[in-house]
C-alpha cells in the first residue's frame, strides 16, 4: 500500500481521482457491514487523510471519515 500511495503523490491527477473514490466510498460506507467499515476507517486514517492534506478533499474526506465512524 504504501509504494501505492508513493505512486499516487506523484501523479496529480490520480491522486485527485483517488481522492474523489475515497470520499465517495467513505459517503455510502455506512451501509456496508462492520468490518467492512472498521478496516475501511483505519486505512482512510493512515494513508488517505495525510493524502488528502493540503487538497480540495481534505474538508470533505475527515467530516465524511467522522460520520462512518459515528456509524459504528
Amino acid at each position: 500500500m504504501k509504494s501505492y500511495i508513493s505512486n499516487l503523490e506523484k501523479n496529480e491527477l490520480a491522486k485527485m481521482v483517488k481522492l474523489s473514490d475515497r470520499l465517495h466510498n467513505l459517503i455510502e460506507g455506512v451501509y456496508a457491514n462492520k468490518i467492512w467499515r472498521l478496516k475501511y476507517i483505519k486505512e482512510t486514517q493512515k494513508y488517505f487523510i495525510p493524502l488528502a492534506k493540503g487538497t480540495p478533499f481534505e474538508k470533505d474526506i475527515n467530516v465524511a471519515l467522522e460520520k462512518l465512524i459515528k456509524s459504528l
